[in-house]
């Protein structure tokens, strides 16, 4: 399983040779507020993220 970003931003998981738009899972992290930390935000929730993928994983879209 890969994360990736594609079209304008949207979040997507890459199984072997299938893709799927998760970007619905972004709306379970916390928002992020000014001034913005460092790093990569996406990295830092990523044990809520993977959670969130994990217990939605049915309803995804695949994409080509």
């Amino acid at each position: 399983m890969r994360i990736c970003r594609f079209n304008d931003n949207r979040l997507g998981l890459m199984e072997v040779d299938k893709e799927y738009d998760v970007s619905t899972v972004l709306e379970s992290l916390p928002a992020l507020k000014w001034p913005v930390a460092p790093g990569d935000f996406l990295i830092e929730c990523q044990t809520s993220l993977l959670a969130a993928i994990a217990t939605s994983s049915r309803t995804f879209i695949r994409v080509p």
